[in-house]
């Protein structure tokens, strides 16, 4: 585990944390209880979870996708960011 944030009413920690080699995020009730995931990739992983209002984001990066900063919903993520798309899209770069 290396970084968390309270929800907006504080009854909540989203937690980044490494799991089977990829960094996923977690919630934990603020009182204890059992991690459950709320968002696991696939490929790659995600830092610096943090609140936009009541909106969870996260940076997301991968070996074929530099950091780029994403909203996380219903256990999936949208890229809000592209600042790399232009220079990616020249690059034949395999699958992780």
């Amino acid at each position: 585990m290396s970084n968390y944030v309270p929800s907006p009413k504080g009854e909540t920690l989203v937690i980044e944390a490494e799991d089977n080699g990829y960094v996923k995020l977690f919630a934990v009730s603020a009182t204890g209880g059992t991690p459950r995931a709320v968002a696991e990739p696939t490929q790659g992983g995600y830092s610096a979870p943090a609140f936009a209002g009541s909106t969870l984001v996260a940076t997301y990066g991968a070996s074929t996708q530099p950091n780029e900063i994403a909203v996380i919903d219903n256990g999936r993520h949208r890229l809000l960011t592209l600042s790399n798309a232009g220079p990616l899209a020249k690059l034949d770069l395999p699958a992780p």
